[in-house]
């Protein structure tokens, strides 16, 4: 009998034994067909290389891209054709990709061969395991350049160049603002005109003029490629000469880590990814800043020439106090003392705190290390209270005089439940959480970048630069342009006494109004204030999607515990077939299906199938 009861308790314990491994083989299996773009990194990093990891996994994160982080080790352990179904794409970051294994190089070129697609930053490859530069990068047969050239060169291998785009196709291609190129298409930066970037020396070996869409302008005038896109016979490989995550972890410049990485992604391989924008529509803030007296009278002129309007809502940030530059000069908007003021601006958009309750001064005590923490706690504070008493409503958004934020008023910010913020980095880009010396400010709280002219923002400076009535009219209408065709939200900010000093610019203004009213009634753009995307992204970033290739079909789970109304699902028309369902609204243009959830469901499984 005992022998009988062990007989069965050994043919048990084999079974589960078997049921297990069979369950881990099928994880495994669930696990390679998921359907991810895979970021290159390898452990351990130093401290900059987690900044650059961090830097693509935030940005990735926040454009609804589907991808996983993968050691590039393991990633060579598979063969090509192993993988190019489900993994399409390799992001090789700069920085932490230097020291690729020279295996890589047959090995990327029979991926790309099959349909694998690779985006190579600034130093991919350059380096052998012993830290020594090679003659050739790993990817320069792929791409036909050879980007290393430290043992021919030297010191003299990398260079500052301006980034010049090589005609405005190009640049449009690269969702690239019409503000932020000067007249010879360089790119640039507010305050600063056209921007110096870190590159390196190139030499050509095998690429078409046709394969260059941007160049590196030397001080000696020279150029070299500087973003090139390789297509082949099912794949291709996009490089560029930029260390795109260093300049957004530490450079507070993440515009062209994030265009050149949508481009690549959504124009030139086209994957399934979520829209970052509500509906899949384009964006714009209208950011209005009051800081002292001078509005008093401002605001009831602008109310006059239309510029507070219902179907126009913006973003008013404003400085409570009663002094301007010093304390007791009665120079600041005094908000307390004209409230009325205060709330007919909140009937038409949503109330921001502009600091610390004066403008300039606030602003000054910063720079000249006059106030402690506890100072700029205390009087952002006050600011907010004022403010939100007036309104009677809590306050969601802030600028900081003249730029200065500091990480401490992020953490100020996260306390006050305020989750956007004005912001001079990053100009020309998509709100984002924002990056400074390596570290995320928040993981909630989304940075607005200002969207420049050059190296003009706002009224008062075009006014005393002379810039012609049509020449802002343009930048206006080419702005919104650009948020329409790319699905992207920007800021547009001024002070209404701005308008009353130069009054040739209100007509462009008022025609600018009426012209992304007409494309919001169309349902192409959305008027609206900071908190409102914000509220959006928050909600974007808590969603769970997965992606899994079986056989002939996409499987596609998503969920979200706060709903998925209005966020869109972005599907590739060359490889996909139509979908309908239940809640479920279908649009598309040449390249996409959009499937809009049009009801706040938490989670829901689609199946769409391959052509």
């Amino acid at each position: 009998m005992r022998r009988e009861v062990l007989y069965v308790l050994i043919v048990a314990l084999v079974f589960l034994i078997i049921a297990f491994w069979y369950y881990q083989y099928q994880e495994a299996n669930k696990m390679e067909t998921k359907f991810e773009v895979l970021l290159a990194t390898y452990s351990p990093l130093d401290t900059l290389g987690v900044a650059i990891e961090f830097a693509y996994r935030s940005l990735l994160e926040e454009e609804g891209i589907p991808f996983r982080i993968a050691n590039r080790e393991d990633i060579f352990l598979y063969q090509p054709q192993e993988i190019v179904s489900h993994n399409p794409v390799i992001i090789f970051p700069d920085q932490i990709s230097q020291k690729i294994p020279i295996e890589y190089e047959i090995w990327i070129s029979e991926y790309v061969q099959l349909g694998g697609n690779v985006f190579i930053s600034y130093d991919s490859g350059i380096k052998m395991r012993n830290d020594r530069y090679r003659e050739k990068a790993v990817f320069s047969p792929l791409l036909g350049i050879n980007y290393i050239t430290y043992t021919k060169h030297l010191e003299d291998s990398h260079r500052i160049a301006k980034l010049q785009f090589k005609d405005e196709e190009s640049a449009k291609y690269f969702q690239i603002p019409y503000g932020k190129l000067d007249e010879n298409l360089n790119v640039t930066g507010y305050a600063y005109g056209s921007l110096d970037f870190p590159v390196a020396r190139i030499e050509v070996t095998n690429l078409d003029n046709d394969e260059i869409y941007a160049y590196s302008v030397h001080e000696d005038g020279s150029r070299s490629p500087n973003i090139i896109v390789k297509r082949f016979e099912k794949g291709s490989a996009i490089y560029t000469n930029l260390p795109l995550g260093f300049l957004k972890a530490y450079g507070s410049d993440e515009l062209l880590l994030r265009m050149i990485l949508r481009t690549y992604l959504f124009k030139v391989v086209k994957i399934p990814h979520l829209s970052n924008m509500p509906s899949n529509k384009g964006g714009l803030v209208m950011n209005w800043q009051v800081d002292n007296n001078k509005e008093w009278s401002s605001i009831n002129w602008s109310e006059k020439r239309g510029f507070l309007r219902q179907d126009f809502p913006f973003s008013c940030h404003i400085s409570a106090g009663p002094w301007l530059e010093e304390e007791g000069d009665n120079l600041g908007f005094d908000a307390y003392n004209h409230k009325g003021l205060v709330k007919k601006l909140s009937n038409y958009g949503e109330i921001g705190s502009l600091g610390g309750w004066a403008h300039n001064w606030f602003a000054i005590k910063i720079l000249n290390n006059k106030f402690t923490t506890e100072d700029i706690d205390r009087h952002i504070k006050l600011n907010i209270e004022v403010l939100s008493n007036i309104i009677n409503k809590p306050i969601r958004e802030y600028s900081a005089p003249r730029g200065l934020h500091t990480p401490y008023m992020t953490r100020l910010l996260n306390q006050e439940n305020i989750y956007s913020h004005y912001y001079v980095g990053d100009t020309g880009s998509q709100p984002n959480r924002a990056f400074l010396n390596g570290k995320r400010f928040s993981d909630k709280i989304f940075a607005f970048p200002i969207m420049p002219m050059q190296s003009l923002s706002n009224v008062h400076e075009f006014g005393i630069e002379r810039i012609s009535p049509t020449e802002y009219e343009n930048w206006l209408n080419k702005t919104l342009e650009h948020l329409v065709e790319n699905h992207l939200t920007t800021l547009i900010s001024s002070h209404f006494y701005d308008f009353k000093e130069y009054p040739q610019y209100v007509a462009p203004f008022q025609r600018f109004m009426d012209n992304a009213v007409q494309l919001q009634n169309s349902g192409k753009l959305l008027v609206k204030p900071m908190s409102y995307f914000t509220e959006f992204w928050n909600r974007l970033l808590k969603t769970k999607i997965e992606y899994y290739v079986k056989e002939n079909n996409l499987l596609i789970s998503i969920e979200n515990p706060e709903g998925l109304k209005d966020i869109v699902l972005c599907l590739p028309k060359e490889d996909y077939k139509r979908t309908a369902g239940v809640d479920l609204e279908l649009s598309e243009d040449d390249d996409y299906y959009y499937i809009r959830f049009t009801e706040n469901v938490e989670n829901k499984l689609i199946s769409v199938l391959f052509r």
